[in-house]
């Protein structure tokens, strides 16, 4: 596993089983460590990449707190 692959596994469970929602649109490109998020409206676009970006921040955080102990 490379390195920058657990940050694509532990949003994995978000893209396969989002809300039910037909605004937004997800996928997951697992060789390329992408996940595309498709929206019908800028809200719903607005509301997904703010879900995603706090998911990010707090498994960036949880990282960083366990390399320090």
């Amino acid at each position: 596993m490379l390195p920058e692959d657990w940050l694509v596994n532990a949003l994995k469970p978000e893209v396969l089983f989002p809300p039910a929602t037909t605004r937004v649109k997800l996928r997951i490109i697992e060789k390329e460590r992408k996940i595309i998020i498709e929206a019908d409206d800028l809200s719903a676009l607005r509301a997904a990449l703010n879900s995603f970006i706090y998911w990010i921040y707090s498994a960036a955080e949880a990282v960083k707190a366990v390399e320090r102990v």
